[in-house]
């Protein structure tokens, strides 16, 4: 009995790692998707696509899936001898390296073959790397994969099926419930009226940026996941196709802004307008690469808070910093900005892409007070910590110890040789809680480098 129940988990396991249909995510929907991107070119790159844009649409953007065809196996790049299809699940960082090598060499190859007028051979790089990025975007699959990343199986573990069905191997398993849509004929990519993106006009900054918008894509299929499982699970399988296509639009736009940056790029056509966005970035509106999992209270779990500070009770105040300026000295409140614990919080650059970091750096004007609520503990010492910036590992710049009410300062490093660029507090109050310790980065922007 025994050995015929190992033979069967075994088989169920075979079936669930090895079968092509459930590891399959999109199937028609990277057409759909192509076909999307297509089709909000301007009408320029249309015509530079045209003759190809057939094969673009129904055959390249399929080529992963399809890697041990004699036609495909020109066009596969192995990065660490693996070939550059899903992404891994690893941490930020690695997840960060691997998809910029990986992106960076599809990338050298469209733009080369299509300055040199290889369109049709450009396409077929260029549909290789749609179909990774579009992958990337199936909701409860491939979404799971890449950074912070998680298994399907854990994913059934968490999103359970209704009744006694086995959240793993039975049909309901949540991975089997929300896949195959987009071969449905009412699973219909529309990215309406929107307008491409340039990315870029060197590869480190095409890429860098194509990371960045394919964090938000990820986020966006991880997030109709549980809704659309819902959906299924209470006997509305149609009301979960408007879930799902929020995942595969995200894909389109995402290779809408990478052919269109390709086609500027490859043909000179590169406009002010274009480039004006790119000139200064907010930089919380990128993914660090380096945040603790935990910290002292108030932050806690959540070491990075965006656009506010954490008090006690974690209750929530805007930014706000003691700011001198004409000889002035006020609270300023910002919207832009984080806060963070007794922690360094780490960003990942490439070189020659930017030319500077700036940013509000100092104490809490209101939460590093010595009784900023009328409900200071009295265990805790007066706030006491410092703030520095690094770039791959050396220090640029250091605050004296903050205390209550000092003034923030306006800090501006270089960044052209790029690397990992640090925002680090330290407590120098020795207490290993001590709320008033409130660092703020006001502001921060990366400025462009000029070329």
């Amino acid at each position: 009995m025994r050995t015929v129940i190992f033979s069967l988990v075994v088989f169920i396991l075979v079936v669930i790692f090895l079968s092509p249909v459930k590891l399959q995510g999109w199937g028609p929907g990277h057409s759909r998707m192509t076909e999307a991107a297509v089709s909000v070119l301007p009408d320029w790159q249309k015509k530079l696509v045209s003759a190809a844009g057939e094969n673009l649409i129904r055959k390249y953007c399929h080529y992963p899936d399809r890697k041990d065809s004699p036609e495909v196996s020109p066009y596969i790049i192995l990065i660490d001898k693996i070939q550059f299809h899903y992404l891994p699940r690893a941490s930020p960082a690695e997840n960060y390296r691997f998809f910029t090598a990986g992106a960076s060499a599809y990338l050298g190859k469209i733009l080369t073959c299509l300055k040199e007028g290889k369109t049709d051979e450009g396409l077929k790089y260029l549909g290789y790397l749609f179909h990774v990025l579009q992958d990337a975007c199936h909701p409860g699959i491939h979404s799971l994969e890449g950074f912070n990343g998680l298994t399907w199986v854990q994913l059934g573990e968490i999103i359970q099926p209704p009744g006694n069905a086995h959240p793993l191997y039975s049909p309901q398993a949540v991975f089997q419930a929300i896949i195959d849509f987009d071969a449905a004929a009412d699973f219909k990519v529309s990215l309406e009226k929107y307008q491409p993106e340039l990315l870029g006009t060197t590869v480190p900054e095409i890429v860098f940026h194509l990371y960045q918008g394919y964090v938000k894509a990820v986020r966006t299929a991880r997030a109709v996941a549980v809704p659309a499982a819902e959906k299924v699970y209470s006997g509305k399988k149609e009301e979960a196709i408007p879930y799902l296509l929020k995942a595969a639009e995200s894909g389109a736009r995402l290779c809408a802004d990478l052919a269109y940056t390709c086609f500027c790029n490859s043909t000179g056509r590169v406009s002010e307008d274009d480039l004006a966005w790119l000139n200064r970035i907010d930089l919380t509106s990128l993914e660090p690469i380096s945040v603790p999992l935990i910290t002292s209270f108030p932050y806690r779990f959540t070491p990075l808070i965006l656009g506010a500070s954490l008090g006690r009770w974690r209750k929530v105040y805007p930014l706000e910093l003691w700011v001198e300026e004409n000889g002035k000295r006020e609270k300023k409140k910002f919207e832009k900005g984080f806060s963070t614990g007794m922690v360094p919080v780490g960003y990942d650059l490439p070189a020659e892409v930017f030319s500077s970091v700036e940013v509000w750096a100092g104490i809490h004007a209101t939460l590093g007070a010595d009784d900023w609520d009328g409900n200071r503990l009295k265990a805790e010492p007066p706030a006491a910590f410092t703030m520095a910036i690094k770039l791959s590992g050396k220090t640029l710049w250091e605050s004296k110890v903050l205390q209550k009410n000092s003034p923030a300062e306006k800090v501006k490093i270089s960044l052209e040789s790029g690397g990992r660029l640090e925002f680090v507090a330290r407590d120098a109050s020795g207490a290993s809680v001590n709320h008033a310790n409130q660092p703020v980065w006001a502001e921060p922007v990366l400025i462009r480098l000029n070329r």
